[in-house]
């Protein structure tokens, strides 16, 4: 992949005008990719009837999909006339992750874009909503989460990266780097690289201050590395000493423009699927877009918790290559 080609825009407003789908037009306009708007859509009251036949229910459902689906089409065919290649869907589902998994196995989509769905729990407090975790947790393809009132577009774009040298490290690393740069180019704002040194000076002297000192330029030095690999001049190349969380935030708060990159791992644990502690934070708190990158083979790593078949069957979704590959 070396430009977008295929956008899914998960949509979530009547008529649409979401955050999340101003940003994927515009990344659609720039980019020449095709841009497929999935509506979610469910009425629990439909679902919950009691009483219903199965006629009288399907009738019920697809009454309440056609009022969503008048104005979609409309705004379909405003952006078709622009000369984008649109195409547009409302799709029944209680549970939106899933059927985000099934269209991106679908379209299989160069990037994903979906609001950041915040909710105000009983302390009145706003809190992520379920629904938003799943989905960072389980979309298989690159996952951009929007802010309200956030630009049009990014003003800044920065890819944190760790230096370990691990392969499956150094291969999600290159993979975030990909995806950002395939981002940025659609959006024309250039990368930054960050880093956090996680290490604090040890309190003695001579031989672990010295081993300290060893420590840290060896990470200085991997993460100019990795900088020149990418191709990113070393003023766009930002290394940080100190709390991980609390450097990421200070960075991330200084730019209300600001989106940030993050790779996510598959963590099993009690048969659920985690984010990093890291990415989790970032999502909950920060006051930035944020694009979730799986490291390659991720579907793969998913089909072996999921019965991915059975969901694609649920969303009338033939199986592809991809599926087969996973």
């Amino acid at each position: 992949m070396s430009k977008l080609s295929r956008i899914l825009l998960v949509e979530n407003a009547t008529p649409p005008g979401s955050p999340a789908y101003h940003r994927a037009v515009e990344l659609a306009r720039r980019s020449g990719a095709e841009l497929l708007i999935c509506q979610l859509v469910h009425d629990p009251l439909i679902d919950f009837a009691s009483g219903l036949a199965d006629a009288a229910l399907h009738h019920a459902r697809s009454g309440y999909m056609l009022e969503r689906q008048q104005p979609l089409e409309r705004a379909r065919e405003a952006l078709q006339q622009e000369g984008l290649r649109v195409s547009a869907e409302v799709v029944w589902t209680a549970a939106p992750h899933e059927a985000v998994i099934a269209k991106s196995i679908e379209h299989n989509p160069d990037l994903v874009i979906a609001n950041l769905e915040r909710r105000r729990d009983l302390l009145g407090v706003y809190v992520v909503a379920s629904e938003t975790w799943k989905l960072a947790r389980l979309c298989p393809a690159p996952l951009m989460l929007v802010h309200e009132r956030r630009p049009l577009l990014p003003t800044r774009m920065t890819v944190a990266v760790d230096t370990v040298d691990h392969l499956a490290d150094v291969m999600l690393n290159e993979e975030v780097i990909n995806v950002a740069r395939i981002v940025g180019n659609a959006a024309g704002v250039p990368l930054d690289l960050l880093h956090v040194f996680p290490l604090h000076p040890a309190p003695a002297h001579g031989e672990l201050d010295d081993s300290y000192q060893k420590l840290l330029l060896r990470d200085q030095q991997r993460l100019q590395q990795m900088a020149d690999d990418a191709g990113i001049p070393h003023d766009r190349c930002h290394w940080r000493g100190g709390d991980l969380h609390r450097e990421l935030y200070n960075y991330a708060s200084a730019d209300s423009g600001e989106l940030l990159v993050l790779g996510s791992v598959y963590h099993n644990a009690f048969s659920r699927l985690f984010l990093g502690s890291t990415t989790e934070s970032v999502i909950s708190g920060f006051p930035c877009d944020v694009l979730v990158v799986k490291p390659a083979g991720f579907l793969r790593e998913l089909a072996r918790h999921r019965d991915l078949n059975a969901l694609c069957d649920a969303y009338g979704v033939v199986a592809t290559e991809l599926l087969d590959a996973a």
